[in-house]
């Protein structure tokens, strides 16, 4: 499925998950849940909504203009956010933003209990 705005708008996308555990992946361009994938540009807000079981939310970018809220549901033992950048991150109560290459917007999180957030190898400077 493909969601394109031209028109200027202030567009919102919902994308909601099962009643089962979820796998979701959001980039700069799509929301994937399971095989399912929505491909979006210039939409100005995403809403991702899990619902029942324990979900994993694995960011991997996010558009310049566009807003985006993760929520997560019911679990057994948590939802779960994932991110591995070569960058860093910021991760309050509930605003997560990753300063790295494609990612252009920050993340709100409702009713994730977990955080995984892995860095890049990065490497030491010459002296």
């Amino acid at each position: 499925m493909n969601v394109t705005d031209t028109a200027g708008a202030a567009d919102t996308m919902t994308v909601t998950g099962t009643s089962v555990a979820d796998a979701i992946t959001i980039s700069a361009t799509a929301v994937t849940l399971g095989t399912e994938v929505v491909n979006y540009s210039g939409v100005e807000t995403i809403g991702v909504v899990a619902l029942a079981g324990d979900d994993t939310f694995t960011l991997t970018g996010s558009a310049a203009t566009t807003s985006y809220t993760l929520t997560g549901g019911v679990q057994t033992t948590a939802d779960t956010v994932s991110v591995t950048a070569d960058g860093s991150f910021s991760l309050t109560s509930n605003l997560l933003t990753v300063t790295a290459t494609g990612f252009n917007s920050p993340f709100t999180l409702n009713t994730i209990e977990t955080a995984t957030l892995t860095g890049g190898t990065g490497r030491i400077p010459s002296r």
